[in-house]
């Protein structure tokens, strides 16, 4: 199981995260040895910082070697420590260059020191709610976003779909009710699973109408929600109307206006009606 993303601000917090020979790097953490001196290693620290901003937020750790797994993943290796002053300044001009907009949420903290002499840099990097570019000078725009493999690259079609600032927004708010509630959940290749994450659709907008039921008593019946999934443009519902029936409804993320976690439940609020009826099932109205 992956925790949700947890800034490393200090000895403890990185004691906490990461374990020499063990701890891949992740969708919320990536380990570096240091900055190149050649040009391309500040537009790599600004990809780097652009997909975490563009995901759900990460942790850029300098002065971990990375090592290579036999399976290929990529583990933390020896601790070199870094010149803490230098490599924060180049991560400053590379997100001052090569990052757009480069006003996001991004907190240097110094780590250790964990030996005589031997200080890591931690680039806490906050998601946004705006999308985030990587440019190089003009030449070529690059939007990243955050696997567990490393980075990728979104599609014109991505990146109008998450460009929206109510989606972007939603999104945000949901992950954040999410981790407040403390559901179990897992990664997968195509998002994040959830395995008991009841939810409360507030206002009464969840409705089973008249004919989508046999039974009168079932049709009064308020249906029991559970997030299923956060998927990178939308999340899964999965509704419960009664026990041999359970339907699933992908949504988008601009559907969001509120989202936030109370007495066991995450409270959702939504723009648009949930309406389900005998004939077309769920759909939104």
């Amino acid at each position: 199981m992956h925790s949700f993303f947890h800034p490393i601000r200090d000895d403890g917090e990185l004691l906490a995260a990461v374990k020499i020979g063990v701890t891949t790097e992740s969708i919320h953490l990536d380990f570096k040895s240091d900055i190149t001196q050649k040009r391309d290693g500040l537009l790599d620290v600004a990809v780097d910082v652009a997909a975490f901003a563009n995901t759900w937020g990460g942790t850029l750790l300098f002065g971990i070697r990375e090592d290579a797994r036999e399976d290929g993943r990529r583990v933390a290796g020896q601790i070199l420590g870094v010149d803490f002053e230098r490599v924060r300044k180049k991560v400053t001009q590379a997100i001052n260059n090569h990052v757009h907009p480069p006003s996001i949420g991004v907190a240097c903290n110094v780590i250790g020191p964990l030996k005589p002499g031997v200080v890591l840099l931690a680039v806490n990097v906050s998601a946004s709610e705006r999308l985030v570019a990587a440019w190089d000078n003009g030449k070529h725009v690059l939007f990243p976003y955050r696997t567990n493999e490393g980075n990728a690259y979104m599609s014109p079609t991505e990146i109008l779909e998450r460009s929206s600032l109510s989606a972007r927004a939603g999104e945000i708010k949901l992950r954040r009710a999410v981790e407040r509630s403390g559901a179990k959940h897992t990664y997968a290749s195509d998002g994040v699973r959830l395995e008991s994450a009841f939810v409360t659709v507030v206002s009464s907008m969840l409705q089973v109408q008249n004919g989508a039921m046999a039974n009168p008593t079932l049709r009064r019946q308020r249906p029991i929600v559970k997030l299923g999934a956060l998927f990178p443009h939308e999340f899964r519902l999965d509704i419960i109307v009664t026990e041999s029936l359970v339907d699933t409804m992908s949504l988008p993320y601009g559907l969001v206006q509120e989202a936030w976690y109370s007495e066991g439940s995450i409270r959702l609020i939504l723009s648009r009606q949930l309406v389900r009826t005998a004939a077309f099932g769920w759909f939104v109205e």
